[in-house]
């Protein structure tokens, strides 16, 4: 059981932290918030150097805010993401695809 908390309101760093087995793992990994990928790779790297893998993340909390605009929302989209694949709660409520309302990039 993994409990991952994800901080981009300094869009200069990526704030991690990770509890699992009654240990705290935190990283800060410095530079600019370029896109999800770069969370995800900043995910990746934590998960990798305790030994786990993203499936054993159990629940997500996420900053929201404040802080940079651009990097919350980076944040949020990457928490909201990951909840809805693994299918664990973010910030304590479950992702449930059925209640996201997505408007259609292009209508006919």
């Amino acid at each position: 059981m993994i409990q991952l908390q994800i901080d981009t309101t300094d869009r200069d760093a990526i704030r991690l932290c990770a509890l699992h087995s009654g240990k705290t793992f935190e990283r800060v990994y410095p530079g600019r918030i370029k896109g999800e990928h770069s969370v995800m790779t900043a995910i990746d790297s934590l998960m990798h150097e305790m030994g786990v893998d993203i499936h054993d993340v159990t629940s997500i909390e996420v900053a929201v805010g404040p802080g940079s605009f651009m990097g919350i929302k980076i944040g949020i989209i990457t928490a909201m993401t990951l909840g809805l694949t693994l299918s664990v709660p973010v910030n304590g409520k479950t992702v449930d695809p059925a209640q996201m309302h997505i408007e259609p990039v292009y209508s006919s």
